[in-house]
């Protein structure tokens, strides 16, 4: 890998950079607008539900409707994650 692959901006699909103003003239520090996209807040959103949906099963273990939601949730995860990764490279 050469210097300039790692210099380069690559697109990341989870959140857009814009720089704002020009360099503060003693310190030199730049101010950046970050904007993310929905595809992070959907994952951030999917992964917290499934933390939660696991708490929820160890409270009710014997609830068979709430363990086959959760295997439903579970496998809309995966495939909700694997077409970002092939569609978006994440």
């Amino acid at each position: 890998m050469k210097i300039r692959d790692i210099l380069k901006e690559e697109e990341n699909p989870d959140f857009k950079t814009t720089k704002i103003g020009d360099p503060h003239p003693v310190t030199g520090q730049m101010t950046w607008d970050v904007e993310y996209t929905p595809l992070k807040g959907v994952d951030d959103n999917l992964e917290d539900a499934y933390q939660d949906f696991k708490k929820i099963l160890k409270k009710y273990p014997t609830d068979e409707r709430l363990q086959k939601l959760f295997d439903v949730f579970s496998q809309f995860k995966r495939q909700y994650r694997a077409h970002v990764t092939r569609r978006y490279g994440r």
